[in-house]
């Protein structure tokens, strides 16, 4: 028992690694974990499932508690994001064409991850080796790594499939998108039934020697077979070519005064080189979006309405990245929204007829506008007052304002946002359903705004905790040994 144990807490540990590392592919990990603990608990003890159970719940318990700094403010801010409402279809978008399964045999080179489903002709040929006539594996072994290749297979085709709809409505299954990343379990099972042939044929060669002649040989054909897929994946370019989109009209707009955002309808300068020339942005490319910056965008960026985009703004019924720049040359961004949200500038790869949009450079396709009706990082909603930031952060801002009127902030509003006036806590207000302000009152005063996650600190606590007491069981149980 004390063994059973032992594996249950060591499945725990990987399982919550795998949490930390990507929480959307763990809840695949964790189909795995939790059936291949039943099926090995099934395999020993008959029908004592009540066993079975108490090793998941170990399993779960150290799983959750290591990785609670993840998952703890994950479900926390589920509910704020745009991703908490997403239909059907959103959530199915990229389930795995059925066209696809013959990736089994036929290896797409096209480098698109969600659409790469090849194994490898050694592996599939290993694998049928393990299921025909295998007696070093268990057949509940074999059996439950077929169960785990058709479950995972269902899963990954989502929409074509009947059943997608049932499980979308499964508690929690619809916050996960992109169905093809199940195949993930595919994969797995087939890895794991081609070691299982590698060591049944392994197991039929007498010699030492010639056996791991045969493993060295084997891995090398899985090799020669699998790299020339896998390096479709990648791309390699120069770091110059990685930074040249954008590069002249960063550069540009680096040299401009003041504190202010950038938005672009045609993406027109990376994330990444935004960074390399510390501009900030109102658009780019996030799959967790919060829903009142979202909302606010709608009306801003002129798009409308829109359902779940893991791009800000979207880009509807392009066919390809090459058509982002130009697709939203029939929608007008609306300035003054804009100009809320501290955008002083506006590029786009297209012209731009809006009466407070102002050229003022070019560089090759893109297009510099000046916003006219841009509002400062922090202003008072009246004309008497005033206000200076005197600190500015990502988790503090502290801003002297001259009231009486209201103090806004360009920064989105959250629960976990606390504010004080000179010391004592006052209320944080949404402005325009999105932004933050404060009340001021009549003369000078400091205003910190700080931001405390809770769930963050909750998280990472117990997974402190959690380590903690896990290294603290381990010494105890290496006294006792001794």
């Amino acid at each position: 028992m004390a063994g059973d144990r032992g594996g249950a807490i060591v499945s725990g540990l990987a399982l919550g690694l795998c949490v930390l590392a990507d929480v959307r592919l763990a809840v695949y990990a964790a189909i795995l974990a939790i059936s291949y603990r039943a099926v090995c608990g099934a395999r020993r003890d008959g029908r004592a499932w009540l066993k079975i159970l108490a090793r998941i719940t170990i399993m779960l318990i150290v799983a959750l508690s290591l990785s609670a700094a993840v998952w703890v403010p994950a479900v926390s801010l589920s509910g704020e994001t745009s991703r908490a409402a997403l239909s059907v279809e959103e959530a199915g978008t990229l389930s795995l064409d059925p066209v696809y399964l013959l990736g089994l045999l036929l290896p797409d080179r096209s480098g698109a991850a969600e659409r790469t489903t090849y194994a490898g002709v050694a592996v599939l040929a290993l694998a049928g080796a393990a299921l025909w006539r295998n007696q070093t594996a268990s057949a509940r072994l074999r059996g439950w790594l077929i169960a785990v290749i058709v479950l995972g297979a269902v899963l990954a085709l989502g929409t074509h499939t009947p059943l997608y709809e049932l499980i979308y409505r499964l508690p929690g299954a619809s916050l996960l998108r992109v169905p093809a990343r199940a195949w993930l379990m595919v994969s797995f099972a087939l890895a794991a039934l081609a070691g299982l042939g590698l060591h049944r044929l392994g197991a039929s060669i007498q010699r030492a020697g010639t056996r791991k002649i045969a493993g060295a040989i084997g891995l090398l054909i899985i090799a020669i077979d699998l790299l020339p897929v896998d390096w479709a994946v990648y791309r390699v370019v120069t770091v110059d070519e990685a930074f040249a989109r954008g590069r002249e009209a960063a550069a540009w707009l680096k040299q401009q005064p003041g504190s202010f955002r950038v938005y672009s309808p045609s993406l027109s300068i990376p994330q990444h080189v935004a960074q390399q020339f510390d501009l900030q942005l109102a658009d780019g490319v996030d799959p967790l979006q919060l829903a009142r910056y979202v909302n606010f965008m709608q009306s801003a960026t002129g798009v409308g309405a829109w359902g779940y985009s893991v791009t800000l703004p979207p880009f509807p019924g392009i066919r390809s990245d090459d058509d982002v720049p130009t697709a939203l040359k029939a929608v007008t961004p609306d300035a003054a929204r804009l100009g809320l949200l501290n955008v002083k500038y506006v590029l786009a790869d297209f012209p731009i007829a809006a009466a407070d949009l102002i050229e003022r450079a070019r560089f090759d396709q893109t297009i510099v506008y000046e916003n006219l009706r841009w509002r400062p990082r922090v202003f008072m909603e009246s004309a008497a007052g005033a206000a200076v930031v005197l600190e500015y952060g990502p988790n503090r801002l502290v801003v002297e304002a001259r009231g009486p009127g209201r103090l806004v902030l360009s920064e989105v509003y959250a629960a976990d946002w606390t504010t004080s006036l000179d010391g004592q806590p006052v209320a944080t207000v949404p402005v325009a359903g999105t932004l933050r302000g404060v009340d001021v009152p009549t003369g000078v005063h400091i205003i910190v705004m700080a931001y405390r996650p809770r769930a963050v600190y909750a998280g990472v606590l117990i997974s402190l905790l959690s380590v903690i007491a896990g290294a603290g069981v381990l010494a105890v149980c290496r006294w006792l040994a001794r």
